[in-house]
């Protein structure tokens, strides 16, 4: 009898654990299946910026709207499983000096001909607050998990972001048709953990070791 009570407790506390584990955040817009986004411009302007800061110089740079491709896909009804990927070529990174751009995408830095792709892979969300759903919107906070890929090297990340989810309205359509869906966040990489710039005297004293990464991004279901 002991030994039957014994089991029974354990096969509760298995099934709770997978219960929980399985556990998914709701946007409570009534809106639920996995959908696929693709960034838009006519929603809103994209942006993404870095900053390398330095005690000799400060560097401040940008990827132009036109040059940042990103699809999504995510269930309203169970956050926790969005993935999809950021993307962008190495050549496009401007730093507003052309010579300085030129250095940047040599091989003595990014290779912008080797590795000519720079990405972040999205693997999940966790820690997911929502902070406002209110009809046809809602706004959450959370830490979204992935992979950064740069220089032929790739390193798991978690990115702090704010998302923002808009049903389709009479007023979205003005702009572009379908749900919209804007993310914005920001994080930090080592340059090291890349293998860039590793034997140059510069990183540390006029390029920082670490690189401000800033973004916000405007999405559309297509």
């Amino acid at each position: 009898m002991k030994n039957l009570l014994r089991i029974s407790l354990l096969m509760f506390l298995i099934t709770a654990f997978l219960v929980n584990s399985s556990y998914s955040t709701d946007l409570k817009l009534g809106v639920s299946g996995k959908k696929q986004f693709k960034t838009n411009k006519a929603v809103g302007p994209l942006e993404l910026k870095f900053v390398s800061t330095a005690p000799l110089e400060e560097i401040r740079g940008s990827v132009s709207d036109k040059n940042i491709q990103s699809t999504v896909y995510l269930d309203p009804a169970n956050l926790e499983g969005i993935n999809g990927k950021v993307s962008y070529q190495t050549k496009n990174l401007e730093t507003g000096l052309k010579t300085r751009d030129e250095h940047l995408k040599s091989d003595e830095w990014l290779d912008a001909d080797k590795y000519p792709e720079i990405f972040f892979e999205v693997k999940g969300m966790k820690d997911i607050k929502i902070i406002s759903s209110d009809g046809g919107k809602a706004t959450i906070e959370a830490t979204v998990m992935g992979i950064y890929s740069m220089h032929g090297k790739t390193k798991s990340i978690t990115v702090p972001i704010k998302l923002i989810y808009i049903k389709e309205s009479e007023s979205s359509k003005k702009r572009a048709s379908g749900d919209f869906l804007s993310v914005e966040g920001k994080f930090q990489i080592a340059l090291k953990d890349f293998e860039v710039g590793g034997k140059m005297s510069t990183v540390g004293s006029k390029v920082g070791e670490k690189i401000d990464i800033n973004f916000r991004l405007f999405y559309n279901i297509q």
